[in-house]
Formats: structure tokens, C-alpha cells, sequence
């Protein structure tokens, strides 16, 4: 029996309000609505991506049958920063991602944000630049 899967992921571009502070708005919108685009590259048509705000993103993958799509899609939109070029005299950007996964029926939209959101903030206090899963131990370390 095949199990299909809702997963969302959360991505948070880390350190851009430095990014937004050096190089101005105009620029860092242009670079938004750049990563915003690409981030639709790898999903299948029924997936959905949106720009939360600030520097945040999120995709919904739905019907999904292996966490294998999941995984690629989160390499996916980490490979997008490597591929973006702005010049020598501008670091690297990268992101952060959480991603909450549920079977389908079991668990609610809020409660996917909700946990996405706990796997989110563990990546960005945890080193940045890091894909991190929902999995429950996450709630005790949560506030």
C-alpha cells in the first residue's frame, strides 16, 4: 500500500537583513522575486509556493508518495544559492530550511506550519545554512 504524504517546508533566506542593509531594497527585492521564481523550477504543478514575508518562503508539497521528493526539492532550493552569482564582493547567500511532513488526513495545515516553524527556528539556532525536520523532541526546545 502506497502512503501518501502532505509536507511543508519553510525557508528562511539567513542573514539577509545584513544582505538588505548593504547592498539596499531595490536590489534585495531583485533578488526575491529571482529566488521566488526559481523556487517553482523543481515542483510538480499541483505543489504551491509563496513568499511568507521579509525573507521568509514556503512550499506545500502535497500528494506526495516518497520522502525522496521532499528531500529533493529541499536540496533543490539550497543548490538555487550556490547558483546565484552576485559578484566577488558579495558573500554567498544561503538559507534555512524546516519542513514538517504529515500523512494525509492526520494532521491539520496549522499544525504543519506550527511544526515546520519549530524545525525552522532549530535550524537557525543551531548554525544556519541547514535543512531540519519536525520530529516531537523539537516541542520541548520550543517557546
Amino acid at each position: 500500500m502506497i502512503t501518501i504524504k502532505n509536507g511543508l517546508l519553510l525557508i528562511d533566506i539567513d542573514d539577509f537583513h545584513i544582505f538588505n542593509e548593504s547592498h539596499g531594497t531595490y536590489f534585495s527585492d531583485t533578488l526575491l522575486i529571482s529566488f521566488a521564481n526559481q523556487l517553482t523550477r523543481n515542483l510538480k504543478e499541483h505543489d504551491m509556493a509563496s513568499y511568507i514575508h521579509d525573507n521568509k518562503f514556503a512550499i506545500f508539497l502535497s500528494d506526495v508518495i516518497s520522502d525522496r521528493y521532499i528531500e529533493h526539492i529541499a536540496n533543490c532550493i539550497n543548490n538555487t544559492f550556490l547558483t546565484i552569482n552576485l559578484g566577488k564582493s558579495v558573500p554567498k547567500l544561503t538559507c534555512s530550511i524546516g519542513i514538517s511532513i504529515a500523512h494525509k488526513n492526520e494532521t491539520d495545515f496549522s499544525t504543519m506550519i506550527k511544526e515546520a516553524d519549530m524545525a525552522l527556528y532549530t535550524a537557525k539556532t543551531t548554525g544556519k545554512n541547514k535543512i531540519v525536520y519536525y520530529f516531537d523532541e523539537l516541542n520541548e526546545n520550543y517557546s
